[in-house]
């Protein structure tokens, strides 16, 4: 007797969640990781999240070629452009150096770090991983030891050894001060990720609520929005096309034009002023589970 539809997903997802226990028990013992090998463990690790195995010698979906990408074709630039500081000079030697956003502060003792000289706004982040930030909207509600005290965590740790982005092992530990940049209609603006193919954008993602409810709208070249998204739910907020977007774009693939697949993050602020966010070789680490299951993982697949 055929199993419809819900028994189909409900095996596996029991599958998943138990190739997902697995796999947690392996990342807590180095010697097993070592003995069964960085592509065996890609596999499980990719078939945990995502529940399918994947093509990694020969990838055809957008997440197989990130995989492909970290453990066969490693990008010589990598630690370059993950690097918060080092980017700077990389985006800054492609002309464009007026969308850097103000450094405050670069250290690597978070201790020395002075409250009393920054602003009621600003941004810590660590050079050295991803998504590692500390967003301050009013420096008179934070505790300067909590911030202090995740810095030194940071600086302490390896990321992306986990999933095996070992180009973040190359960049040197650092904590990073910026300016807050400040939207008026958004308070925090809108982050516009541009994916770009053999140097050509075919896909602009726009994020809102990155420290909220997050959401996210996929538009074509076109501006028309389309009906996949990444890891967060799809939301239209009857976003208009950017008066900034032409510039955007042009700065997009100017930055990205060597590379067979990057992704470039850029802010408009005020959709007027266009600041750079950064650049991403391994988004997500070659997990994204799209919605639908596997349709935006195979129309991208096929433009690398």
């Amino acid at each position: 007797m055929a199993k419809n539809g819900s028994e189909t997903n409900a095996i596996h997802r029991i599958i998943r969640w138990f190739m997902h226990g697995i796999t947690w028990r392996i990342n807590a013992s180095p010697r097993m990781i070592k003995l069964l090998g960085p592509v065996f463990m890609e596999r499980l690790e990719f078939y945990s999240k995502l529940g399918y195995f994947p093509h990694l010698r020969h990838p055809r979906t957008y997440n197989e070629k990130i995989c492909h990408r970290k453990l066969f074709n490693p990008v010589p630039q990598a630690a370059i452009l993950a690097d918060k500081v080092a980017v700077r000079k990389y985006v800054a030697e492609c002309g464009y150096p007026e969308i850097l956003n103000k450094i405050l502060l670069v250290t690597k003792h978070p201790e020395e770090i002075d409250f009393s000289v920054l602003p009621q706004r600003f941004v810590v982040k660590a050079t050295h991983g991803s998504g590692w930030n500390i967003l301050v909207r009013n420096k008179e509600e934070i505790v300067p030891d909590d911030i202090v005290g995740q810095c030194k965590i940071w600086m302490k740790s390896i990321y992306g050894e986990e999933f095996r982005e070992h180009h973040y092992r190359d960049i040197p530990p650092a904590i990073i001060i910026e300016e807050f940049l400040f939207d008026t209609k958004y308070e925090i603006p809108l982050d516009y990720k541009f994916h770009v193919f053999h140097g050509k954008c075919q896909y602009i993602q726009v994020d809102y609520g990155r420290f909220s409810e997050h959401a996210q709208t996929i538009y074509d070249m076109n501006w028309e929005p389309q009906e996949f998204t990444f890891i967060y739910p799809r939301k239209i907020i009857n976003t208009k096309r950017p008066a900034t977007l032409g510039r955007m774009i042009e700065i997009a693939e100017a930055l990205s034009g060597e590379f067979d697949y990057c992704r470039v993050d850029l802010y408009s602020m005020n959709d007027s002023d266009i600041y750079f966010g950064e650049m991403t070789l391994t988004p997500w680490a070659g997990y994204a589970r799209f919605y639908p299951a596997m349709e935006g993982d195979s129309l991208m697949g096929l433009l690398w």
